[in-house]
């Protein structure tokens, strides 16, 4: 929930004025979309940003209470970045709210590295880094929960496979050390460690 928080504090956000169209309705009918379909929206509430209302997924509809005060739109969709919009007041006619969602990509990833964004990531990198010091200090029963339950945290980091692979194969259980180093290799195809370790362990 941390890293969630740093990485939607370091998301650029628009503000999208309502447009008046119908002048003197009570409230304001605002329509939702997104590039691509399908992002769910959230409503923040106002002075608490953890706490958010599911409005749905886009296209939608969002029927906003007459107020002075602006609202805060989320739109999520897994594989893209998060846009935060916020509809400025007051809410009397229908708005429109269209957003375009980016891609994740190494380029802007590298940019956010250079926000407080890195200190979620090295909070990461230290937490997996002391994994082989506690796994040595635990039986088989014990290190096999740590595991699992590291694996929850990291499952999507090399880095992380790379320690349970080479704890496993210190354990003499091959096949789940192979298991990890595959994981390596998939996430990241040009470790060489890993490629070595499977090369060792196909020997025996």
């Amino acid at each position: 929930m941390a890293f969630r928080r740093a990485f939607l504090s370091v998301v650029p956000y628009a503000v999208a004025w309502a447009f008046l169209l119908g002048g003197c309705a009570s409230g304001q009918v605002i329509n939702l979309q997104s590039t691509p379909s399908g992002a769910v929206v959230y409503l923040v509430a106002a002075g608490s940003p953890n706490k958010r209302v599911k409005i749905g997924p886009t296209p939608a509809r969002y029927s906003a209470p007459d107020s002075d005060e602006p609202l805060t739109l989320v739109f999520e969709r897994e594989g893209f970045l998060p846009k935060e919009v916020v509809v400025a007041a007051p809410y009397r006619g229908k708005a429109n709210v269209s957003v375009q969602l980016n891609t994740f990509s190494r380029d802007w990833f590298r940019e956010m590295l250079k926000t407080e964004l890195a200190s979620e990531v090295n909070f990461v990198m230290e937490e997996i880094s002391t994994l082989p010091d506690t796994l040595a200090s635990k039986n088989d029963l014990e290190s096999e929960r740590a595991l699992t339950k590291a694996n929850e945290k990291f499952g999507r980091f090399a880095l992380f496979h790379s320690a349970a692979g080479t704890f496993y194969y210190s354990r003499k259980k091959y096949s789940k050390a192979k298991f990890h180093f595959l994981e390596v290799l998939r996430l990241t195809p040009e470790d060489v460690e890993a490629r070595n370790m499977l090369k060792i362990m196909d020997r025996l």
